[in-house]
């Protein structure tokens, strides 16, 4: 594919930490197509405070040329309470139509339009696009708490697939949940950079380099869909052995982190550049994802449980039906609560191995962004 425009619909800054947005618009853009990236908006009230990537702006958008197929849209700021139907049906509405005015600008009439915030279902009317992809990576309608707003997001999904050329996602989950619906689908689940994740010889990072061990591991965002009783249960059960915490704390997971604190052999070092994150990784004697058992968890793909795997480490995950459905899946160890979670954590460092780790980094060499982006064109052949 080369010579097309895309239009694509994210939820995160392209300069932000690098998802699957990125990742696959990146390598869209590396083969000649230009590239309209849409980013978030926060309320007008919020302004996404403390954020400097945030450049929106009242009423009107506003593109910035990074080169010849990349321009980054910031959308204008939404109207206050942007997860109440009505605002968010203005909101997106009033969107879309500056999107369309930015790919007017740009000489974009018939773009591929790459939708992953469901809620601009509403404006695809206003939006020129020749065809339709529709990639759904978590349970979005399950993050909503209120009866209401979980409908409108459920509709929003469901309304969007029956539009859609292809219905991306990355669950088989999600694919039995809405795939009934769709005129043709994709399952492309997340993955990693195997230009930085791969076993090799990394210097432990400064913070760690007197930390005795054996450390167990994490990386990513503590927020509220962690199980901070789960952690603080394996935390007490294993005094001999440090737990390590690299990522930002948002607000839903203050209060978890802060009764984590309290003990000796936990440490929190906040967020990282991604080109050290190997570093940690490999210092780490094993890695941990102990996320919540529930409808979000249950089809989430996280990306850190296939970076940890490409580097050979030793994982416990609380149970994530999808996950264990993949082709990691084989090569996590799975808890369905914090007692066997806890006991999984000494079971696997005891009985790790160099072979055990080289069988880790091989089983998930399939799930590289390179090798995932050429199943996602392989199987969006017909529309792209």
């Amino acid at each position: 594919m080369k010579g097309s425009d895309i239009i694509c619909i994210s939820t995160h800054y392209w300069h932000d930490a690098w998802f699957r947005k990125q990742q696959f618009m990146s390598r869209f853009r590396l083969a000649g197509n230009r590239v309209l990236y849409v980013q978030p908006a926060a309320s007008m009230i919020r302004r996404a405070q403390g954020n400097s990537l945030a450049k929106n702006r009242f009423l009107f958008g506003a593109t910035d040329k990074v080169d010849d197929y990349l321009y980054l849209f910031y959308p204008p700021w939404s109207l206050p309470k942007p997860a109440n139907p009505l605002s968010a049906t203005l909101n997106f509405k009033w969107q879309s139509m500056e999107i369309a005015r930015a790919a007017k600008k740009l000489g974009m009439f018939s773009p591929i339009l790459w939708i992953y915030r469901p809620e601009y279902y509403v404006g695809l009317k206003y939006i020129p696009h020749s065809r339709l992809v529709f990639d759904l990576v978590d349970d979005l309608s399950a993050y909503q708490k209120d009866a209401r707003a979980y409908k409108y997001i459920d509709d929003c999904i469901r309304n969007l697939i029956q539009q859609a050329d292809v219905f991306v996602t990355t669950s088989s989950v999600l694919l039995e949940k809405y795939g009934q619906t769709s005129r043709s689908h994709s399952l492309v689940p997340n993955g990693f950079d195997y230009n930085i994740f791969k076993i090799g010889e990394h210097s432990p990072p400064e913070p760690l380099i007197n930390i005795k061990h054996p450390i167990v591991g994490f990386i990513g965002t503590l927020f509220g869909f962690l199980d901070y009783d789960l952690i603080e249960y394996c935390v007490q059960g294993h005094p001999d052995k440090i737990f390590v915490f690299v990522g930002e704390v948002e607000k839903s997971g203050a209060d978890g982190v802060a009764r984590l604190k309290k003990y000796p052999n936990t440490l929190f070092l906040g967020r990282k550049p991604k080109e050290e994150i190997p570093a940690y990784i490999t210092t780490f004697d094993l890695c941990i994802c102990p996320f919540k058992i529930d409808e979000v968890s249950r089809s989430v793909s996280p990306l850190k449980v296939y970076e940890y795997l490409s580097m050979g480490k030793p994982v416990v995950s609380a149970f994530m039906e999808g996950l264990s459905r993949d082709a990691a899946g084989p090569f996590v160890t799975f808890a369905n609560d914090k007692k066997s979670f806890s006991e999984s954590i000494g079971v696997e460092l005891s009985s790790d191995s160099s072979s055990a780790q080289q069988k880790r980094s091989c089983g998930v060499a399939g799930m590289s962004w390179d090798k995932l982006f050429e199943k996602l064109v392989s199987d969006c052949e017909f529309v792209l």
